[in-house]
């Protein structure tokens, strides 16, 4: 008997370490998420840009103000940039994640958009990406 409690609890403990060890997420997929959404602002595509966003009335954007839902962010993001020169250049830094679960993935980091005219604006984010059978999708944006 103490043999058999002996080998569970190696057993059992080789287990909770390999289950310790695994990676929760890649970084490097919301990474690739990211960079695409740059490229995409970059050359003028708001419609393929919110995409990234989940289509959902519980998605969020946080910012100057809340905003609630797919519909009504992108609809934001269409009155604020209607054209390719209102977008500017967008650029982004100091990328973190963190997984608090494998399907959940929580990205901070800086933003950059500088315009034609030669103005700049900057400021940090937070977003909160949830995978699911169409990939990597931003549920929650809070952009200051």
């Amino acid at each position: 008997l103490k043999k058999l409690i002996f080998c569970t609890l190696i057993i059992l403990s080789q287990t909770l370490i390999a289950a310790h060890a695994e990676p929760v997420g890649d970084p490097n997929e919301v990474i690739n998420e990211m960079e695409t959404m740059t490229q995409l602002w970059n050359s003028g595509d708001i419609n393929a840009f919110v995409q990234y966003y989940k289509h959902s009335d519980s998605t969020l954007y946080v910012s100057a103000k809340i905003i609630k839902g797919y519909d009504a962010i992108a609809a934001q993001y269409l009155k604020n940039y209607p054209d390719r020169e209102s977008m500017g250049r967008l650029s982004t830094t100091d990328l973190e994640i963190q997984f608090p679960s494998r399907h959940l993935a929580v990205m901070t980091g800086k933003w950059e958009l500088s315009s034609s005219d030669g103005k700049t604006n900057q400021g940090s984010f937070t977003l909160l990406w949830k995978k699911s059978l169409d990939g990597w999708k931003i549920i929650m944006d809070h952009t200051s």
